[in-house]
C-alpha cells in the first residue's frame, strides 16, 4: 500500500510539473536555466527525444534561437546546429540583446 502511495504521488508530482510548464515560440536568446545547476540540457541532432545528443549546455550557457519546430511540442533549432525542447523549464528568454552575449563553448558528445 504504502509503494502505491508513493508512485502515485510521483506520478501528480510529475503532472503538476510539466504542467506549469510554458511551450517557448519565440526566436532570440535564451539562457539555460536549470533546477538543478549541476545538469545540463541535452542539445539533439533532430527534434525529439529519439535523436542522438549532439552536445551538452550547462547552467547559464546561452543560446541563440533561429527557428522554431511545429512537432507535437515545440523545439528550437540553435545557432549551435542541434535541437533543444523549447520548455520555459529548460530556457529563460533574454530578447535580442544588442549586444550579443560570449560565445558558448558546449561539451560536444562524440
Amino acid at each position: 500500500m504504502k509503494c502505491l502511495i508513493c508512485s502515485f504521488t510521483a506520478i501528480c508530482l510529475l503532472f503538476v510539473c510539466s504542467a506549469n510548464a510554458k511551450n517557448l515560440r519565440s526566436t532570440g536568446t535564451y539562457k539555460v536555466h536549470l533546477s538543478n545547476p549541476s545538469n545540463h540540457l541535452n542539445c539533439r541532432t533532430g527534434p525529439g527525444i529519439n535523436f542522438p545528443i549532439r552536445a551538452h549546455l550547462e547552467h547559464g550557457d546561452f543560446v541563440q534561437v533561429l527557428h522554431v519546430t511545429h512537432h507535437k511540442k515545440p523545439w528550437f533549432y540553435t545557432n549551435l546546429r542541434c535541437f533543444v525542447r523549447a520548455s520555459s523549464n529548460f530556457l529563460k528568454w533574454q530578447g535580442e540583446l544588442k549586444k550579443k552575449p560570449k560565445p558558448t563553448k558546449p561539451k560536444i558528445v562524440r
